[in-house]
């Protein structure tokens, strides 16, 4: 499992809102080509999303949604299921946005997975830097 903590100076719902949309990936992450709305509108718990990044095709589904608290995510594709939850907290104009990822590789990835966790944290650490910058943005 990984563990990363977000300080963003902004509403939690703004940011609750960025993430919760993965539309919104292509903005800020870096490694994501492509991301397309499966299911309809509003955004909530159920909402299917197709991801193309640096890896291949992702099926994406906000399992959890809490707004502007808890907002959590499943992540499938055909070499790990990674299980994402987030949980926001708001304090004197700065939410804090933790994030807790448990990835099960499948096939090889099974073995690699525990080699590639300090690349994925590094890949993560700048993702989110770029996260952070766009919900700072005003507007």
């Amino acid at each position: 499992m990984i563990t990363d903590v977000m300080h963003i100076r902004c509403p939690a719902a703004k940011a609750y809102d960025f993430m919760a949309d993965a539309r919104n990936e292509t903005r800020w992450n870096s490694g994501v080509a492509e991301v397309e709305l499966r299911s309809g509108e509003p955004i909530g718990e159920g909402t299917q999303f197709m991801v193309v990044d640096k890896r291949g095709q992702h099926d994406v589904t906000i399992t959890g949604y809490n707004r502007p608290e808890t907002l959590s995510f499943v992540v499938r594709s055909a070499s790990m299921d990674v299980q994402i939850d987030y949980l926001l907290t708001e304090a004197d104009g700065v939410t804090t946005m933790t994030g807790r990822f448990n990835a099960k590789g499948k096939g090889a990835m099974r073995f690699m997975l525990p080699m590639l966790v300090p690349l994925i944290r590094r890949d993560l650490a700048r993702e989110h830097a770029n996260f952070i910058r766009l919900c700072e943005t005003p507007g």
